[in-house]
């Protein structure tokens, strides 16, 4: 006889179970998209298998009913193979409190991978503004350039000569001219 115990949270993901079976030190085996348990019963090793889209746990559920005449079978004290969780319900208790903390690293993850591409366009946006400026500089520097340029070549055509001074950044053009 078999039967497939039912959990709040529904086991959906294949990697996030894997995950929880992990944390819980569970050792497992894969078989297809079945996730084989080292929890073994009458009928073999208890196992979540897919089924309409979820993982249900596998499990022989007679076999602790002595009615049924196989508490001999395992001994007096089989499920000390199981480990720290000796019936179904304890086990998948676990597994389902695992499940949900994974799902919420998961959440955390997502989260913050969606900060961190915001902080990305940020710095993106940020690092076009300063190319933008820098651009912007440049074609300032070039004109103030090419009105220096201008403005020498006008004087020495007229006669002048241009004495530059740069005084608190800005630049002083003084036209000097000698007449005798």
């Amino acid at each position: 006889m078999s039967h497939i115990t039912k959990t709040k949270t529904p086991f959906i993901d294949k990697k996030l179970l894997i995950k929880a079976l992990d944390k819980l030190n569970i050792n497992y085996s894969l078989e297809g998209e079945n996730i084989i348990t080292d929890r073994k019963d009458f009928y073999g090793y208890q196992k979540f298998i897919l089924i309409n889209g979820k993982y249900l746990f596998q499990h022989d559920s007679s076999a602790t009913n002595s009615s049924y005449g196989w508490s001999g079978y395992y001994g007096s004290n089989w499920q000390k193979q199981f480990g720290d969780w000796k019936s179904v319900s304890e086990f998948i208790k676990a597994v389902t409190i695992e499940y949900s903390n994974q799902y919420k690293i998961l959440q955390e993850r997502i989260k913050e991978l969606e900060r961190l591409a915001e902080e990305k366009k940020i710095k993106e946006e940020l690092e076009r503004l300063r190319k933008e400026q820098e651009e912007i500089e440049r074609k300032r520097l070039e004109l103030i350039d090419n009105n220096k340029k201008l403005i020498k070549e006008k004087a020495k055509k007229m006669g002048y000569k241009v004495k530059e001074t740069v005084k608190n950044g800005k630049v002083k053009m003084v036209l000097v001219r000698r007449t005798y």
